[in-house]
């Protein structure tokens, strides 16, 4: 860690950068480009569509029910954006 001191006298600590860890094969799911970006690998986007197929699968009945209830009452006309608020707020 490094002491700077600023124009105003104020003296911040900076941390050194941090570099991602390169394997050395690189054939792993996740693996970064040289600039420094990490990208899905293919065998990436299949595991997480996998994933994402199977926990629609498992909570389709859920889901069914609460659109159902989403549509049949009035006081639920707000719950169709929920979904995007909350991808939003944990993006």
């Amino acid at each position: 860690m490094a002491l700077v001191t600023h124009d105003d006298g104020l003296r911040a600590a900076i941390a050194p950068k941090v570099t991602p860890v390169i394997a050395a094969s690189g054939t792993g799911p996740i693996s970064p480009r040289d600039d420094g970006v990490w990208r899905l690998s293919p065998a990436g986007w299949a595991s997480m569509l996998g994933a994402l197929a199977l926990i629609g699968f498992m909570s389709f009945d859920s889901l069914r029910y609460m659109v159902n209830q989403w549509s049949s009452k009035e006081e639920y006309g707000y719950a169709y954006i929920l979904p995007f608020v909350i991808a939003f707020m944990i993006w």
